[in-house]
């Protein structure tokens, strides 16, 4: 998981959780103010106003893929300026809103994401408690609501401490269990690059006999069609072998500004001088010419050539297609100020509902030459890049790749 995809799973869970402590806190003050405990709502109902629209600004931002450590900063700040004056208009040290400062904590160790924000958050939940019970009674300050708020800053304090602990302790345990796999992965991967590279070596033997053979036999000679379909098996063999080395050797990203016109263009005039083209298909492009993006470029240039040549044999393998439907549309669109958005559609044969959650694992193709690593290794090269790639498609009605890419702007 990327850490854009990281970061947007934890406003999403926090955002859930807010939810939750909104409605709850609400409804308990309900009740205090029903036995007279809170003389007036009004204040409340003003900070429960402010809490929902804040929820659902930021379920808007998640919905439109925003998520970043600032928005997650922002949004804990704003938490505590509700949740401090929550506390004041409920009765000061009275009040037992302070346990929020308690739920913000813990909710922060299920997410295991960042320790700096938790530590921020002990620290932010001190201090506005003690700011606003001092404040309140500045001028009443007695020795017993000085104990108390004394023995809650401890409470809140200890139990920050505590849940720094368990998240330092569960982070290791993760790191160590990474570590581990990794390292088996690795291994793995070793070996499996190795025997592939003793396969490579034989099967470009068999390729230089079998042409030589294929040299010595005259035109006629039917024997020169099992040569021809052995060099057809060993082709196979090759090309699944180069897909697997790039599929498992590990790649370092040489990351530059790529004009992504420029590079589409190089793409496209490229698949014009193959067989791919034989029959007419439309290409409408939309892209502004001077779009940059942040990548490395050939590993992108792999991710484009490869989606559109599916989308091109998708709409050659589609049956009684009039030539206004062969068409291959290539467009962006903005995300947010750091991503951009490339959406390549296509009416060809499209894919089933039950095979769209299988198309980016490895070895699961749908052509009868695939090896089914295509895109497996497109969405690699994309997680990469730290960005995303989804797929819909309709049987019989077209595909729509949308890849999410860092722009430069």
């Amino acid at each position: 998981m990327t850490t854009k995809e990281t970061m947007f799973n934890k406003i999403k869970r926090d955002n859930n959780c807010r939810t939750a402590v909104v409605i709850i806190s609400f409804l308990l003050c309900l009740i205090l103010w029903y036995i007279r405990i809170i003389p007036n709502l009004n204040p409340i109902l003003v900070i429960a106003l402010i809490a929902t629209i804040s929820t659902i600004v930021i379920y808007v931002l998640l919905y439109n893929n925003i998520a970043s450590s600032y928005m997650d900063y922002g949004v804990a700040t704003c938490d505590f300026i509700l949740i401090t004056t929550l506390i004041y208009y409920t009765g000061g040290i009275e009040s037992p809103f302070y346990l929020i400062y308690i739920i913000v904590i813990l909710i922060e160790v299920m997410d295991l994401v960042d320790k700096k924000h938790m530590i921020y958050n002990i620290i932010v939940s001190l201090f506005a408690y003690a700011f606003v019970i001092i404040m309140m009674n500045y001028n009443n300050l007695s020795n017993l609501l000085i104990y108390h708020l004394i023995a809650r800053e401890i409470f809140i304090l200890v139990t920050g401490i505590i849940a720094l602990q368990y998240a330092n302790m569960i982070n290791t345990k993760q790191e160590e269990i990474i570590r581990a796999n990794k390292e088996k992965v690795e291994v793995v991967q070793e070996l499996a690059i190795g025997v592939l590279h003793e396969i490579r070596n034989p099967l470009a033997g068999i390729k230089l006999l079998v042409q030589g053979l294929n040299n010595e036999l005259g035109n006629d000679d039917c024997q020169k069609d099992y040569l021809n379909e052995i060099s057809m098996e060993v082709d196979k063999l090759n090309k699944f072998s180069t897909d697997f080395l790039n599929y498992a050797r590990p790649f370092n990203l040489n990351v530059e500004e790529i004009n992504l016109e420029s590079l589409t263009n190089e793409i496209l005039h490229t698949l014009i001088f193959t067989e791919s083209f034989a029959n007419t298909i439309n290409i409408h492009k939309k892209i502004p010419s001077d779009l940059m993006i942040i990548g490395d470029r050939e590993k992108i240039r792999e991710v484009l050539f490869n989606i559109i040549n599916n989308a091109i044999q998708s709409i050659e393998e589609r049956e009684k297609t009039i030539e206004e439907e062969r068409k291959i549309i290539i467009k962006t669109k903005s995300i947010n100020l750091n991503y951009i958005g490339i959406e390549i559609s296509d009416t060809g044969i499209g894919i089933s509902h039950e095979n769209l959650d299988k198309i980016f694992k490895p070895f699961f193709t749908l052509k009868e030459k695939g090896t089914g690593l295509g895109l497996s290794i497109c969405k690699r090269i994309i997680d990469a890049h730290e960005g995303s790639i989804e797929i819909k498609s309709q049987l019989n009605m077209g595909t729509t790749f949308l890849i999410h890419l860092p722009v430069k702007i």
